[in-house]
């Protein structure tokens, strides 16, 4: 038990330093080329998405676990593709973009304000 929560602990360490670490540099301004450039929360504070330039990206889940990513976007489609503890992970959303706001499927995303 004593093994368990050690581990347990060391893994929480491991996530809390990601996210310090994904935290301490200023994240990128939009611009008139890329409007999603940026940081951008759900709206249940649950995920933010880190828009780093034209294709990479980072998703914070729940503020502790930091994952590296690329994005790109096709029409009415963004493909998402995460490295998550060694595999890499794909998924296609429906994408639509509005102003301060954009949507995931049905999950909708908010700039965070600096």
């Amino acid at each position: 038990m004593k093994r368990f929560i050690k581990g347990m602990a060391l893994l929480l360490a491991i996530f809390f330093l990601a996210g310090c670490l994904t935290g301490c540099k200023k994240p990128a301004s939009p611009s008139e080329e890329n409007p999603l450039l940026g940081v951008w929360k759900d709206t249940y504070d649950l995920t933010q998405y880190e828009f780093i330039d034209d294709k990479n990206l980072k998703l914070v889940t729940i503020g502790i676990a930091a994952f590296d990513g690329t994005y790109s976007i096709d029409g009415d489609k963004m493909t998402i593709r995460l490295s998550m503890l060694g595999k890499t992970e794909e998924k296609t959303y429906e994408y639509q973009f509005e102003g301060d706001r954009f949507y995931l499927n049905d999950t909708e995303f908010v700039r965070k304000s600096s």
